[in-house]
């Protein structure tokens, strides 16, 4: 028999979360857990741009403006590498520690009503979202899993943690707080644009009109956890720095509307010069 897990957030917390569809937790992932996956991204970045990034530590980089502009110079010249590299952060181990760290997931659990040991964890992915992209900018949506035939996601939960400050004007995430307390939407599916690109749902516009925005400012260590049913979209980076972002999606394996997930990749089997 389950038990529930023991309360971290308070009723407020709780109460909050219910009403909104969302909650933003400061201070709750330990930065040993960033620092692993920036490990990740620099060492991919240096197998597959050899001599590029040799200048750069192992941490504390992005917001290093010449890292920044090195990246987006070597994404446009080299969009293959670059897909490569966002496919392998999908499986590198510190992403998987990072989802699945006790820090996160006892909260989920908790929101989620189960035990941790109940979640399934869904596509984990590093986002790497270049100032002014606007082929990868994903509009108002609800989550879903576009490999799978989920029914109705109200139990799904979205973790979205910020790799290092992210305010407003660097794409910080946008909510329509309340939203997701009708269900799931029917939205149109747009297909990738062009190679290694995004499949979005865009939500039909009339679904907006009775919503308020929320804007949510999150900071390196916190924590965004929202209903996969809430009307989000993210925000256009008007910086000139990328914006690095974790996601990952909970959903209860318990619940009637499970259904077992898988990673998409978006780029064919890696060259054997990448570079190129």
């Amino acid at each position: 028999t389950s038990t529930m897990p023991t309360q971290t957030l308070s009723n407020h917390q709780l109460e909050f979360f219910r009403s909104n569809g969302y909650i933003h937790l400061a201070n709750v992932i330990p930065d040993h857990y960033i620092k692993a996956i920036e490990v990740s991204y620099i060492t991919l970045l240096k197998k597959y741009f050899k001599g590029k990034f040799e200048e750069f530590g192992d941490s504390e980089f992005l917001e290093n403006p010449t890292f920044n502009n090195l990246t987006h110079i070597l994404k446009t010249s080299s969009a293959v590498a670059h897909r490569a590299i966002y496919d392998s952060m999908q499986s590198m181990v510190p992403i998987k520690f990072l989802v699945n760290a006790p820090e996160v997931t006892s909260i989920v659990a908790e929101l989620a009503q189960c035990q941790p040991a109940e979640l399934s964890n869904f596509v984990h992915n590093l986002i790497m979202a270049q100032p002014h992209d606007s082929i990868n900018f994903i509009g108002w949506h609800q989550d879903q899993f576009n490999q799978e035939q989920v029914s109705d996601y109200e139990a799904g939960i979205t973790a979205w943690i910020p790799m290092h400050n992210t305010p407003a004007e660097r794409g910080a995430i946008i909510c329509c707080p309340g939203s997701h307390k009708g269900g799931h939407q029917i939205g149109a599916r747009k297909p990738p644009s062009v190679a290694g690109s995004s499949t979005s749902y865009s939500l039909p516009e009339e679904a907006l009109h009775s919503y308020s925005t929320s804007v949510i400012v999150a900071n390196r260590g916190d924590l965004v956890l929202f209903s996969m049913n809430l009307f989000h979209s993210s925000g256009i980076n008007k910086t000139t720095l990328s914006r690095y972002t974790v996601q990952t999606s909970y959903f209860p394996v318990g619940h009637q509307h499970f259904q077992p997930g898988r990673l998409m990749y978006i780029s064919t089997p890696s060259p054997e010069q990448p570079t190129k």
